[in-house]
């Protein structure tokens, strides 16, 4: 497990200008996400905690 936690909204970012979230560890703690943000998040490789 990585120790690289970024926020929904900085991988939405990285995903729109085309980068990978491989290696980081998105943080969906306490926060409602609209099903087409998380589509595009488990695409973009990072890990959903």
């Amino acid at each position: 497990m990585t120790n690289n936690k970024i926020s929904v909204a900085e991988a939405l970012k990285k995903i729109e200008s085309g980068q990978s979230l491989e290696g980081f560890s998105i943080d969906f703690d306490h926060i409602k996400v609209e099903a087409l943000h998380v589509m595009k998040l488990s695409k973009g490789g990072g890990t959903c905690t």
